[in-house]
């Protein structure tokens, strides 16, 4: 603030339950006010008018108001992502970047309780958002780990694997089974290959979904 001397003066707010001593008292600042005029520490704040904000104990009331495990996260020192649908061991980044954008809109709808802390029907936006969420969500969880391919079917005798000396070398290479024989895995490889495109297309179009409500996954 400027006082009368034309000097920009800093002030220091505590909390109103823990008044300092000789101290003054203003219900409007939210608690007492000590005045420093030497030099600003970087959690005071500088204001040059009349309307004053104490940014500490503002953000301290703000976070007594978020779910305990969020305020859990916000005192680590990092934010770290549990990927339940992916097992040990190693797998591709593309289907890394899909199962980590979908663990979080799963930690979103499980952890931060969406429904009881925004009004999904302000407006037709936010319904619509809320509805993107909620079909999203079914899907990745329900409706994808429920996708079956003929491979998995155990009466369809599968070709063992059997390596062939290539002739006038030292060398090996798998060889071809009798597709004849095989008939019936043959048909179920094909068909399956034809479901991983189809599936594809399904994880591409839903994580657009999903990205175009990136601004909707807060509370």
């Amino acid at each position: 603030m400027i006082d009368e001397r034309g000097e920009v003066r800093w002030y220091l707010f505590s909390r109103p339950d823990k008044k300092r001593p000789g101290s003054d008292s203003d219900q409007r600042f939210g608690g007492g006010i000590s005045e420093r005029s030497d030099r600003c520490p970087d959690h005071l704040v500088h204001y040059r008018c009349g309307q004053v904000y104490s940014l500490p104990w503002d953000l301290r009331c703000r976070e007594r108001q978020r779910p305990k495990n969020m305020r859990r996260y916000r005192k680590s020192k990092g934010i770290r992502l549990t990927i339940r649908t992916l097992s040990a061991g190693w797998h591709d980044k593309d289907e890394v970047l899909l199962h980590a954008v979908f663990q979080l809109l799963a930690d979103f709808v499980e952890q931060e309780s969406p429904h009881k802390h925004i009004d999904w029907n302000h407006d037709a936006v936010h319904r619509r958002a809320w509805k993107e969420i909620r079909d999203l969500y079914r899907w990745w969880m329900i409706k994808r780990p429920s996708r079956r391919t003929p491979l998995e079917d155990k009466k369809i005798a599968q070709p063992p694997l059997r390596f062939e000396k290539v002739v006038g070398t030292k060398f090996l290479r798998l060889a071809t089974p009798d597709k004849q024989k095989y008939a019936a895995y043959y048909r179920a490889l094909r068909q399956h290959a034809r479901l991983e495109q189809k599936w594809h297309g399904g994880d591409q179009r839903n994580l657009h979904r999903l990205v175009n409500i990136r601004q909707f996954l807060w509370t």
